[in-house]
């Protein structure tokens, strides 16, 4: 009788150190989710600060661009670069913390869609890359569903362009 309840003890002090094992794995997981988090949205604000230091070192081009005046075939490059460079940063910083935080609300989609709106200019040359590119997307395999971004992005536009 002595043998089978040292036997339970074993046994008990066996499940309790797989319990406290799976635990400790829990913890570490989410120890490294949440650090994985906080370097994205790091990296995101200095993507963003090198982003505006681009628009500030054009600032003339992206006033005239974003007000929908014309512009000359070099300066619409560079307003198309500026604004689709933002629209990168945007995508992949939104799509890198769906995959870490499905069931949080990160800014940066609805941000970028606010600028969007109110810089006329930008979305017209948003909307026409995006359009132009509607035909390459059957070509390329996304782990995302295609053309999801681009619509997360034209539901917030239209939200805001209902307030």
């Amino acid at each position: 009788m002595k043998s089978m309840n040292w036997r339970d003890v074993v046994e008990l002090i066996g499940i309790s150190a797989i319990v406290a094992s799976l635990i400790f794995v829990g913890l570490e997981m989410r120890q490294a989710r949440d650090i994985a988090l906080s370097e994205l949205a790091i990296g995101y604000m200095a993507a963003s600060d090198d982003g505006r230091r681009d628009i500030n070192a054009h600032a003339d081009i992206w006033a005239r661009g974003s007000n929908g005046e014309d512009l000359s075939v070099a300066d619409a490059i560079i307003f198309k670069n500026l604004v689709m460079s933002d629209n990168n940063r945007t995508f992949f910083a939104s799509t890198q913390f769906a995959k870490l935080a499905p069931n949080s609300n990160f800014q940066s989609t609805y941000n970028y869609a606010r600028r969007l709106h109110q810089n006329p200019g930008a979305r017209a040359v948003w909307e026409a890359e995006i359009e132009r590119n509607q035909l390459y997307i059957p070509a390329r395999e996304l782990p995302l569903e295609a053309g999801s971004y681009p619509a997360r992005v034209r539901e917030i536009l239209d939200r805001y362009d209902n307030l």
